[in-house]
């Protein structure tokens, strides 16, 4: 310890007892090496491992209140899809170049006829712009809105100016003006006059038979053509996601992961004499089928176009 004067020493002591933090000058005559000490709570650490269990907990949670016939799970979930966004897309296609800044959420595609739907997220790449519709439940999916999303004149020609047009009208008349303000400033600062290729997304638990309904005519290899640029649409399972996101050396990604996964297994068809999930099964040797996850029941069903069939 540095020796401090008489003088120096009352200050402190009085300090002191009055309850008062010390000046800043003392911080360097009391500490000569001038180290900045950090206080840790008793019980916790600083790696991720706390953060990860709570984590756990709230994904679980999550899940659990999913089951319940009125709780919207997709709106409490896509803030953590948002998250890993950037990666997932960039990951996908490395030309994407998706930034946390080019992606907006709950965005409106208005049509020239004024017309307008909410979609999820759009992800303004160099070169390509993904418009991207999240479910956490296959069943959720309307056709309408798919078919909505598919116009090849959205997001073309004036695009921007109609939007930020619709804006400062909201900004006049909506009592969410402080909202409409915040989009308008953002759209602003994007360098997007039109968008390039564009991309539909729909990001979903698992690719069923209704896929084929939604693809058709527009199938993932397959690009549409409409004044020289291409649409293109595909279905994004959660399988593509867990693989992306599983080896990240980020704390939520393992619960994410996790709960994905859970959600996945929810979505699978249920055993005709238990009710139990059925869990899609793909040995070495012979082909795909579905499987009884009930140790008591264990029944096999032959796969019949990704669906359970005959017992054998």
């Amino acid at each position: 310890m540095s020796r401090l004067t008489p003088q120096e020493l009352q200050e402190v002591q009085r300090f002191l007892a009055e309850d008062k933090p010390l000046p800043e000058k003392y911080r360097f005559l009391l500490f000569e090496d001038k180290r900045e000490e950090k206080l840790v709570f008793n019980g916790k650490s600083n790696n991720n491992s706390n953060l990860e269990i709570n984590v756990n907990n709230i994904f679980e949670k999550l899940c659990d209140w999913a089951a319940l016939p009125y709780y919207v799970l997709e709106t409490r979930v896509d803030i953590f899809l948002a998250y890993f966004l950037p990666k997932i897309i960039n990951k996908l296609n490395s030309e994407a170049k998706i930034t946390d800044d080019s992606i907006f959420p709950q965005f409106i595609l208005q049509k020239k006829d004024k017309s307008r739907k909410i979609v999820d997220f759009v992800a303004f790449g160099d070169k390509v712009t993904y418009i991207i519709e999240f479910k956490t439940s296959n069943e959720s999916r309307n056709k309408k809105q798919s078919e909505f999303l598919r116009d090849p004149k959205l997001l073309r020609g004036n695009w921007k100016e109609d939007l930020l047009s619709l804006c400062e009208n909201r900004v006049k008349n909506s009592v969410h003006k402080d909202k409409y303000e915040n989009l308008k400033e953002k759209l602003e600062k994007l360098d997007k006059k039109e968008a390039d290729n564009i991309e539909v997304w729909v990001i979903q638990p698992v690719k069923d038979n209704n896929c084929d309904e939604l693809l058709k005519n527009n199938s993932c290899d397959e690009a549409v053509k409409d004044n020289n640029n291409a649409r293109k649409l595909k279905i994004i399972t959660f399988d593509s996601i867990i693989e992306i996101i599983g080896d990240l050396p980020d704390p939520l990604a393992v619960p994410f992961k996790r709960m994905l996964e859970v959600i996945v297994g929810n979505q699978h068809p249920r055993c005709k004499y238990c009710y139990t999930r059925l869990k899609h099964v793909s040995p070495m040797k012979s082909g795909r089928y579905w499987l009884c996850q009930k140790d008591e029941c264990k029944k096999r069903y032959f796969d019949v176009d990704g669906k359970p069939g005959d017992e054998f």
